[in-house]
């Protein structure tokens, strides 16, 4: 009973559409996308003005008395069934177009763009402090995120071009060891080098792994 009294004094849009979210998703938006709701408060609306305007226009004898009757509850109708019509005719849509096929490749190309620019600041930061094995591998995140991201800003920056410019370290063979009861590592040009000097340590070394020349050295 409470929720019948609830939509006649408030109109169907007001309970059945649901409010577009201030802030968009990337994805399609869970909103109402079915003209129903507010086509039953316009029926509404109408029949309520329809009503009133039979019981305004009836002057004589017969009908006087049953104006009153007829009046008051057509606009109570029609006043909040009006404004739920024009409320649920908005956002419905709002909601159409928010899940249009372009707004939703414009929302996921914004989305792109952003993330693009957000590891281009991580990368700047790398860049600076010189840490260009971090630059090259953000290098293709950016480029998959957002290729005009990756060749107007981020390659342009200074620090960053030196950074993608510089050849990269030879790979090298290390291990890491315990020699006087201290931790060392070591790197060799080679993966026999390597083995002989893993050898040479018997337990006190582990395996050989692939490492780079900015690693210390033997």
């Amino acid at each position: 009973m409470r929720a019948i009294l609830l939509v006649a004094l408030t109109g169907c849009s007001f309970i059945g559409v649901t409010r577009m979210p201030h802030q968009l998703p990337v994805g399609r938006v869970d909103c109402t996308e079915s003209y129903q709701q507010p086509v039953v408060d316009s029926l509404v609306a109408a029949g309520s003005a329809l009503a009133l305007f039979a019981a305004n226009a009836c002057d004589n004898d017969s009908c006087l008395e049953t104006r009153g009757l007829l009046a008051v509850p057509a606009v109570l109708l029609a006043l909040p069934y009006s404004i739920s019509a024009l409320y649920g005719y908005g956002e419905v849509s709002r909601c159409d177009s928010a899940n249009a096929p372009d707004h939703l490749a414009a929302r996921a190309s914004q989305a792109r763009t952003e993330q693009a620019l957000r590891l281009t600041e991580a990368a700047i930061a790398a860049a600076r402090s010189r840490d260009c094995a971090t630059v090259r591998e953000l290098d293709p995140e950016i480029a998959d995120a957002s290729p005009l991201v990756r060749d107007e800003i981020f390659a342009q920056l200074q620090d960053v071009a030196a950074c993608l410019a510089a050849p990269l370290p030879a790979e090298r063979s290390c291990f890491d060891a315990t020699i006087d009861n201290r931790p060392a590592h070591a790197c060799f040009s080679t993966a026999d080098e390597c083995q002989r000097a893993v050898h040479l340590l018997a337990t006190s070394a582990s395996a050989c792994t692939a490492g780079r020349d900015d690693l210390p050295s033997e």
